[in-house]
C-alpha cells in the first residue's frame, strides 16, 4: 500500500463524516466507535 492509499483510508476512516453518521445517526456508543475505529484502521493498513 503506498503513502497515499493509507492516507486515504486513515482519511476516510477518521472523518468527521463518519464519526457523525455512526455515533450521531445510528446511536453508536463512543466505546464502539472507538473499537470500530481501531478495527478498521488495523486492519485495512496491515
Amino acid at each position: 500500500m503506498s503513502d497515499e492509499q493509507a492516507a486515504a483510508v486513515i482519511w476516510s476512516v477518521g472523518h468527521p463524516d463518519t464519526y457523525r453518521s455512526l455515533v450521531l445517526d445510528f446511536a453508536w456508543g463512543l466505546d464502539r466507535y472507538r473499537d470500530w475505529v481501531h478495527a478498521a484502521l488495523k486492519a485495512a493498513l496491515a
